[in-house]
């Protein structure tokens, strides 16, 4: 605790600066070096002394690459904490010296061989750091050689890159064809369609999950409808609305709902023909206390109470930016919208 409010109030404070190099001095063991270094950095950027502690830890701290055998007993635990002092040693490094090599390496390494104990992403925004380029090429390698381990969180990093990264993309659409996991697959189709908006991989690839038995059926259709609603995805999203088995919880109903709010007025109006329908006196009396927000849905026994909550909030969010003509129109049922 000492040392880290030290790294945050002692910038540059030269008494400091000793204090922690007198640590550095006396630590012996090694996590505990590379906290107080890292810590050095911060308020001594450039420390020689710091950056030397920190080289030596990744020159001697081995990246294990194959499963020794026998397995001992705590090799698991060992493996984790190894992890964990290479990626806190190797990010202060790249975070001092974003030109640092054996930094980049390590943390490259790491994000191939780390998937099972030290969480991947943070590993991989560390790389990002030093270099958004290698990082991607990391994550893309671990995708192209263990397209069925458990990819759901490292995939994720792929939001933050560029929009139309090509690179990006066809490995996305690669891991969507070739992995076996679902939450892989979720999770790449979730990304794609932010890397490429409107990608109708993406989408198909949603609508088939949204359509199965063996998800998360209110994560699916919203994350479906957080890539933007187009006429792919309209009909699916209205028709889970319609069908839907569980009610979920309140803030995923929230969040589907609120992905109505940006839809063309054609949409809009398919919307209120085909949800009006569903609607009760229990979801009228419910929008007067604002009951939605509140979770308070959650308390009724009946699945249709829920679902004409929905679709009230949904025709609500259409309403709200449609004409009185267009709405009673699309009410009414005067054309065919089809």
């Amino acid at each position: 605790d000492a040392v880290d409010a030290l790294g945050k109030i002692a910038i540059a404070d030269s008494s400091a600066i000793n204090s922690l190099s007198q640590m550095l001095s006396d630590a012996q063991e090694p996590l505990l070096r590379c906290h107080v270094a890292s810590t050095l950095l911060k308020i001594d950027a450039g420390s020689e002394r710091a950056i030397a502690v920190l080289s030596e830890i990744l020159e001697t701290v081995p990246l294990e690459r194959e499963l020794p055998q026998p397995v001992p007993p705590d090799h698991h635990k060992q493996k984790a904490l190894r992890e964990y002092l290479l990626w806190r040693t190797a990010d202060s490094l790249g975070r001092d010296n974003s030109n640092c090599q054996s930094a980049s390496d390590v943390l490259f390494q790491l994000a191939q061989t780390c998937i099972s104990t030290t969480p991947c992403l943070p590993v991989l925004y560390s790389l990002s750091a030093i270099d958004r380029t290698v990082a991607i090429r990391a994550l893309i390698q671990l995708m192209e050689s263990r397209p069925n381990s458990f990819l759901f969180e490292a995939l994720a990093f792929f939001c933050s890159v560029d929009v139309g990264n090509e690179l990006v993309i066809d490995a996305l659409v690669r891991l969507i064809h070739s992995s076996d996991y679902q939450s892989n697959v979720f999770s790449a189709a979730g990304s794609l369609g932010v890397v490429d908006p409107f990608n109708s991989l993406a989408i198909e690839t949603l609508i088939e999950l949204l359509e199965s038995e063996d998800n998360s059926p209110w994560s699916v259709a919203r994350e479906l409808g957080n890539m933007g609603i187009n006429d792919l995805s309209l009909p699916a999203l209205i028709k889970f609305v319609q069908v839907f088995q569980k009610a979920g919880d309140w803030r995923d109903r929230k969040r589907l709902t609120d992905c109505f709010k940006d839809l063309t007025l054609r949409q809009r109006m398919i919307v209120v023909q085909e949800l009006k329908g569903f609607l009760s006196p229990k979801s009228a009396e419910s929008a007067e206390e604002d009951q939605f927000d509140s979770g308070a849905a959650d308390l009724w026994d009946d699945l249709e109470g829920v679902r004409a909550e929905v679709c009230y909030q949904i025709i609500w969010h259409c309403a709200a930016k449609m004409s009185y003509p267009d709405f009673y129109r699309a009410w009414a049922g005067k054309e065919s919208l089809t």
